[in-house]
């Protein structure tokens, strides 16, 4: 999938960005120039002025900035407020989801700007505690650095004791880095990577689900005839029971 967009900060340049892939690498983005031009005339047809691009260089830009709303100069100050207002109430870890808006009114910071922060910072959103009145949302700042994977364990690295032998082996040694000598990853090692992915998968899938659920809770908050949400798992987990 191409995103074709303007550049956020250059109005006469337009952004090509391999946004998805599913059989192969994304290559990376092209900065693109609009070059006017003037089309001869000729059997008839006279003189076009029109426009060509023209390649100016790869970008780092994502498809997120390219198509969201550019912001004027005081929305960019206003947004990196509240972004800062976050850093300093979440600094010290988790609190309370009302409590963080309950200051960010008292500091000036409207929901809608405080919600886009949220977004930008990629705050977190987690329910604490017991169902309905006995629990509570939190928002905390997101953990520091990309996702590591742990390097997968091979089950020759340590061999289970035999009870039955008075005789030990000595284990193999270590792995330093992929199994087979030609860079290529045991097919044990490539299970562990994809479980390891799915989970973080899953993981983001249920946070998307929390944060959509305070959302909605937050909609109808004064509604009397609003009975809350429930995820899909959480209701086969009901009816299961």
């Amino acid at each position: 999938m191409l995103v074709l967009g303007r550049h956020p900060d250059e109005d006469d340049q337009r952004v090509l960005i391999h946004s998805k892939s599913n059989y192969g690498r994304e290559a990376p983005g092209l900065l693109i120039g609009i070059e006017p031009i003037l089309l001869p005339a000729g059997a008839g047809v006279p003189e076009i002025e029109t426009s060509r691009i023209v390649e100016l260089g790869e970008t780092h830009l994502g498809a997120d900035t390219v198509l969201g709303p550019s912001l004027r100069d005081e929305d960019r100050d206003t947004l990196g407020e509240a972004k800062d207002f976050l850093d300093n109430v979440l600094g010290e870890g988790p609190l309370d989801a009302l409590k963080v808006k309950e200051e960010a009114k008292a500091a000036g910071v409207s929901e809608t700007t405080l919600n886009r922060a949220k977004k930008a910072k990629g705050v977190v959103s987690k329910r604490v505690g017991g169902p309905g009145s006995a629990g509570h949302w939190t928002w905390e700042l997101p953990s520091s650095g990309p996702l590591r994977l742990p390097t997968p364990i091979h089950p020759d690295d340590h061999p289970r004791a035999n009870p039955h032998e008075n005789t030990t082996s000595a284990a193999p040694e270590p792995l330093r880095g992929p199994s087979a000598s030609n860079g290529a990853l045991s097919a044990e090692e490539r299970a562990t990577a994809k479980r390891l992915i799915n989970e973080a998968k899953r993981a983001e899938l249920e946070r998307q689900d929390a944060e959509e659920r305070e959302h909605h809770a937050t909609l109808f908050a004064d509604d009397p005839g609003f009975i809350g949400t429930a995820t899909y798992r959480e209701l086969e987990e009901r009816f299961g029971e």
